[in-house]
Parts: C-alpha cells; sequence; structure tokens
C-alpha cells in the first residue's frame, strides 16, 4: 500500500498519493457548526485519510478540492443535511451525496 500523507502533516497539496489508480473513494463528513470533519474510505473501507475543515464556502472548496486528489469519488455521505450539513449538500453533488 503506498503510503498516504495527511492533510495533519500539513502538505501544500493536502494529500499525497501515489499509485492508487482506480481506487473508489467515499467521503463521510461530520457536519458541526463551525467545522466539518471528514475521513475518506477506499472502496475495500480502508482510510485513506482524513481533514477537518471550516464549515463555509471556502471550507467547501478545500473539502472538495481534497477529496477529488484522493481518488474517483464514488459518494460523499454528509450528516445533517437538513442543518448544517445542508449547504455543503449541493456542492458536493446531488447525484454524489447519501443524504443522513
Amino acid at each position: 500500500m503506498p503510503r498516504i500523507r495527511s492533510y495533519e502533516e500539513g502538505t501544500v497539496a493536502m494529500a499525497t498519493i501515489l499509485a492508487l489508480d482506480g481506487v473508489l473513494v467515499t467521503i463521510g463528513v461530520d457536519t458541526h457548526r463551525d467545522t466539518l470533519t471528514a475521513v475518506a474510505l477506499d472502496q475495500r473501507g480502508g482510510r485513506l485519510d482524513a481533514v477537518v475543515v471550516a464549515n463555509h464556502p471556502g471550507g467547501f472548496a478545500e473539502l472538495v478540492a481534497w477529496a477529488e486528489q484522493l481518488g474517483v469519488i464514488d459518494a460523499f455521505a454528509v450528516e445533517g443535511t437538513g442543518s448544517y450539513g445542508g449547504p455543503l449538500a449541493p456542492l458536493v453533488g446531488p447525484a454524489r451525496v447519501r443524504r443522513g
């Protein structure tokens, strides 16, 4: 398995993934008033990376950019789409969001 440098390590590109062609990524997002905590899993359920961003449009863009660098996005699972996760859901693609 390639080494993954996580966002927490302060990488400029947010994640360095080598030789992960064909990886399907599912992003789970735990929503709070001020922050979004996201975890990325591969198609086997293995943890790829995690990130915490601000719950505002700038944070949404950071989250999507981070996710897209991990592989092919299969789905976003966004908690609280009727509350704190509501503004994020349309930005990550309604067809890719599993609401809950």
